[in-house]
């Protein structure tokens, strides 16, 4: 039933209305109403974020000896690893509340001096990364790292010292697109908390877990490994004071199929451990990107200003970073804006050390990026050839590894120990017709002649998934027609595994992407005759949404809201090619439910308290209510769909013409080859 005013019913949003200002709609950000209210002022051990210096003083005073060492600490930003006697005095502050067992057990580590001897060696290897240009010897994150800009959700910057002291009711997701280098940030974020608070910080990656019930049990195999035994009581104790600390990287390399569980998860962590930091990184819009248990950030992309800082970081020697800088300085050609990324920034540093020129063009950027990482030397040393097992030349090294990036890319495995990489190397192998090498004598040629793959432990992974990606799309680049079709053909309907090997694709096989994948795309989802999308591009889009009410301080017509593509996520980014018309289909859609909302007519307890809740999202604090019943109960729905199908009609009928121009240009070609 629709709620109606006392003079009547709703106004009337219907497609023709909709249609005839088509096109004075103006794009504009999208806004999320939040029912959280005024953010609070955080405190820190009795010393309040954001005071001045002069009153924290005041304030640590007061407290007792633990307490004053680590709330000094905590206003210095560090440069280097503390002492282990530093992280004594952080453990002897976990006495304080603790009795019994609990007492015991973390006196049990001052017993012998080689048990926080070991945690504090430990965890400082954890530190030690390898970079692309340091694939032979890992490096300590604070010696190179380059701090990222960190922006909260109204876009304002935030010091990465004062991130890691956020402390509250919500964990933290910090957002980031591929190659903004969420794992380094995240390890630099752990450093603060190792040498700036009062935790243990604990770093665990989440495509290594798994089931989303053993976050907590691995965390505590972790604190054994490293050093402090911990007894699961013990554990529950030290996660109830919030003397543990939670970086989990790389939400959105959870298997597809888990991600919902593993959302749930770590909403019930958050609320069950309130005083624990929670942080985790994910690209964007995954499955806990509105997750309203946790506060969002985002990384911002390099500017070029970071350029010169950047390589002066890395590179560590003047000497090394002075020439680029230079050529940056004096080029006129190329288009630095590519270089938004560490990723991106850093392939450009190992390109220059190789040739010692500055690429044109984008395209021709690839070219080099790609012949560099496939070079048998280290960028930054004198060239030299390592033997090669498999006695493969260098294409043949390359078209081995892409059908081999292709084989593990499409069975969504990324780590692998030795068995299994080696099945899938002689399958690729085989497809390549290679089938006289040995596995384990090519396994050698990439992880010690072109360092495209790593080991780590007793696993192996690629050196970054982008190279994965990237030949896994030259792979479908270099097949048959007849494959590439089929290909193109199959991802119409579900691209989710293949998305980022499409958005090569559309610059290295543009006009197969074009006639066999977007053109078809198009036909599918345009309704041309009647000048709207179909509308099941809109109830796609919509059921992946919800709704979220605050339950305790619901002030229609509060709530919160966005869009979340489900499975035509790669479709909205292509066909509509347009974040900022999206944003505007969200205002749409929730500037329609609020009106709603503030006429007399509405129910809270007939319109949102009445429906079920979500089964994949709960929370003591929020009712999650999909859109769709939200809709459908107040019978509006269709009205809605038809708003969304006719609002996203223009700007993807424009794309269209694009795509339609490739295969055009291609076609006034015919006859010359005969």
């Amino acid at each position: 039933m629709v709620a109606t005013t006392k003079g009547g019913s709703l106004p009337d949003f219907r497609v023709s209305k909709v249609k005839a200002k088509r096109r004075a709609f103006s794009p504009r950000s999208a806004t999320l109403h939040r029912v959280h209210g005024e953010e609070k002022t955080k405190e820190t051990h009795g010393v309040k974020y954001g005071a001045s210096l002069l009153i924290k003083i005041e304030l640590l005073c007061s407290l007792n000896y633990y307490e004053l060492v680590i709330g000094i600490m905590l206003m210095i930003k560090p440069k280097n690893n503390k002492s282990v006697s530093y992280i004594r005095e952080v453990l002897k502050g976990f006495e304080i509340r603790a009795a019994g067992s609990n007492l015991a057990e973390i006196q049990h580590w001052f017993s012998e001096p080689s048990y926080i001897d070991k945690y504090h060696l430990n965890i400082k290897k954890e530190q030690a990364v390898f970079t692309l240009i340091s694939t032979d010897n890992a490096k300590k994150i604070n010696s190179f790292f380059y701090p990222s800009k960190v922006l909260d959700s109204r876009k304002r910057s935030i010091e990465l010292c004062d991130l890691v002291k956020i402390n509250g009711d919500n964990g933290i997701i910090i957002n980031g697109r591929l190659g903004q280098g969420k794992s380094m940030l995240l390890k630099y974020l752990q450093f603060l908390e190792l040498n700036t608070g009062a935790t243990i910080p604990l770093f665990l990656e989440l495509r290594k877990i798994r089931n989303e019930n053993q976050i907590i049990e691995i965390a505590r195999q972790k604190m054994n490994d490293f050093g402090l035994a911990c007894s699961i009581k013990l554990m529950e104790f030290l996660l109830s004071e919030g003397r543990i600390s939670l970086f989990l990287d790389g939400f959105d390399e959870i298997a597809f199929e888990q991600r919902d569980s593993f959302n749930q998860a770590l909403s019930t962590l958050v609320v069950k451990y309130s005083k624990v930091k929670i942080v985790v990184t994910s690209r964007y819009h995954t499955e806990i990107t509105n997750n309203p248990n946790f506060k969002s950030f985002s990384i911002s992309l390099l500017e070029s200003s970071d350029l010169a800082p950047f390589i002066h970081r890395i590179m560590s020697k003047e000497e090394l970073a002075s020439p680029i800088i230079s050529k940056i300085r004096e080029s006129k050609e190329f288009d630095f804006s590519v270089l938004d990324t560490p990723l991106m920034l850093t392939w450009f540093i190992i390109i220059y050390n190789k040739k010692f020129k500055i690429p044109k063009t984008k395209l021709g950027f690839y070219e080099d990026l790609f012949g560099a990482i496939l070079s048998r030397h280290d960028g930054l040393k004198e060239s030299y050839n390592r033997a090669s097992k498999s006695r493969l030349n260098d294409d043949e090294i390359k078209e081995v590894f892409s059908a081999l990036c292709y084989i593990t890319r499409k069975s969504q495995d990324s780590l692998f120990d030795f068995e299994k990489i080696k099945d899938y190397i002689r399958q690729a192998l085989n497809i390549t017709g290679y089938i006289k090498v040995a596995p384990a004598d090519y396994l050698f040629d990439l992880t010690n002649v072109t360092c495209l793959l790593k080991k780590d432990g007793l696993d192996y992974e690629f050196i970054h998934e982008s190279v994965a990606q990237y030949f896994s799309a030259h792979f479908i680049k270099e097949t048959s027609e007849e494959n590439a079709i089929e290909f193109y053909t199959s991802r119409v309907k579900n691209c989710k595994v293949f998305e980022d090997e499409l958005c090569f694709l559309e610059d290295m096989d543009r006009y197969r992407y074009s006639k066999y994948f977007m053109l078809p795309i198009f036909n599918a989802v345009l309704d041309e005759s009647k000048e709207k999308v179909l509308t099941e591009v809109s109830e796609d889009i919509l059921k992946g949404s919800y709704l979220v009410f605050d339950k305790k301080n619901f002030t229609p017509p509060n709530f919160l809201f966005s869009l979340l593509p489900n499975s035509w996520g790669y479709y909205y980014k292509n066909v509509l090619k347009n974040p900022k018309l999206f944003n505007l289909a969200e205002d749409i859609v929730s500037g329609y439910i609020r009106k709603i909302m503030e006429y007399d007519g509405f129910s809270y307890s007939e319109h949102i308290d009445s429906l079920p809740k979500s089964d994949s999202l709960k929370s003591d604090k929020f009712k999650y209510v999909s859109i769709v019943e939200f809709l459908n109960n107040l019978d509006v729905y269709k009205d809605v769909l038809d708003m969304l199908s006719v609002t996203l009609y223009d700007n993807a009928i424009r794309n269209k013409t694009i795509y339609e121009g490739v295969i055009s240009h291609q076609s006034k070609k015919i006859g010359l080859f005969s």
